[in-house]
């Protein structure tokens, strides 16, 4: 399977989160957003991430299509996928900087995650300058992996509260209050 099939794939798979997205925000319980904090922002980042998938994973084709040569297509997409993470980690950073401060557990899987991205941001961003360039397409379909799970995680991240406030509901337990009280 060729990296531009590969791309593909990752393609109909961004789409398919999207569109889960879409029925699991249609479906959560009438819970305002403003109720949950990061909500807002994390539905954002959800669908800019796996919009920006889907976009960046038919990227290289278009190049592909537009004659570009095989280096060019490449260096030029790793340099648009560097400046996209670039945004979403200072994005990510920006809205998750008050609850860095807090001693959550959960705290250093972000940190991992967004070292991740740096580093693969980087690397693509250093091919898009001319270095490692036998490696830009397995750089390229990195980079757009780690963004589709990341989507993923937002997804679930989004998701098991709906279903566990449900599953709540349908045992007959109460709902959370809208003002996050007991």
């Amino acid at each position: 399977m060729s990296t531009l099939d590969t791309l593909h794939t990752v393609a109909e798979v961004g789409i398919t989160v999207t569109g889960f997205s879409g029925v699991v925000l249609a479906l959560r319980p009438s819970i305002p957003i403003d109720a949950r904090p990061f909500d807002r922002r994390r539905i954002i980042l959800l669908l800019a991430q796996s919009l920006g998938t889907v976009c960046l994973a038919f990227l290289p084709a278009l190049l592909s299509a537009a004659r570009f040569g095989d280096p060019a297509v490449w260096r030029a997409s790793n340099g648009v996928f560097a400046v996209v993470e670039a945004f979403l980690i200072v994005w990510i950073w920006q809205g998750r900087r008050e609850s860095l401060r807090d001693h959550n557990p959960l705290n250093s899987v972000l940190y991992l995650l967004l070292t991740t991205g740096v580093v693969l941001a980087a690397a693509c961003g250093a091919n898009a300058l001319g270095a490692w360039t036998t490696f830009g397409p397995a750089l390229y379909l990195a980079g757009v992996l780690f963004m589709l799970a990341m989507s993923m995680l937002n997804f679930v991240m989004l998701a098991l509260p709906a279903v566990m406030e449900g599953r709540n509901a349908a045992d007959g337990g109460e709902r959370p209050s809208a003002d996050g009280g007991a």
